[in-house]
This record gives C-alpha cells, structure tokens and sequence, in this order.
C-alpha cells in the first residue's frame, strides 16, 4: 500500500482556503482545460483580459488537494501580469513555487496546459448575461 505524499505548507495553504474557486458571476473571460476527469484530475481555468492584462481568474478542479492549489497559485500569481509573462510560465516553475513532491508534478503540468489553452484558445465565454 503506498502512502499519499506529504503536502508542502504551500500547498496545504491554498487547499485550505482557495480564493478563486468556480467559475465566473459575470463578463467575458477567456477558458483553457487541462487533464481529463477519466485520468482523475481536470483543471478548468477562466481568464479575463484586458489590453494583454490579466484582470481576474477563476478555476474548477477535479482533483487532489494539489491540484487545487495548483490552480489557486496560479490564479493568485496571473492577476495583473500580461499574458506574455503568464506565457512563460511553465509547470515546473509552479511545481517549483509549491514544492511539489515528485509524483504531483503532473498536475502542475496540467494547470500550465489549461493556461496555455485559455492564453492561446478562441473560446471567449460570457457569464451573467441575460436576453433583453
């Protein structure tokens, strides 16, 4: 029987109070997806940007605990950064910042797939707007 890995503090932190979770009340945001929820970890991220300025983040995740701080870090670290350094960050930067422990590398992999899909996707949702 295998143990489940120590949680970093970082990672306990955002699990306990994750501040972006669910998905958007209202405007225009922007969707990546990362993982499958047949695999075990799906990660949704919706991103509202303005002039290259990442102005609010949401996310939903099917996951582990460090998956959803995965998510949470990210969306915390994205707010006000333009898209191109959010461009540049990579999974392994985020594994990095949350002293993942080696077997959860792969979800920190799949929030910078789900950033990358949002960044770089068409799909322009809207949220709380209702027919006249």
């Amino acid at each position: 029987m295998q143990s489940e890995p120590v949680l970093s503090s970082q990672v306990a932190a955002l699990f306990a109070d994750p501040k972006h979770a669910g998905r958007p009340e209202s405007g225009s945001f922007r969707h990546g997806r990362g993982g499958a929820v047949k695999t075990g970890t799906l990660i949704e991220l919706w991103l509202s940007v303005q002039n290259n300025q990442i102005t609010a983040a949401h996310f939903e995740v099917f996951g582990c605990p460090s998956a959803i701080a995965c998510a949470e870090w990210l969306c915390r670290w994205l707010i006000g950064r333009d898209t191109g350094a959010a461009a540049q960050l990579t999974g392994l930067d985020l594994a990095a910042a949350l002293a993942l422990a080696a077997e959860k590398r792969s979800v920190a992999l799949l929030t910078e797939d789900a950033l990358k899909a949002a960044l770089t996707g068409s799909a322009h949702l809207e949220f709380g707007m209702t027919g006249g």
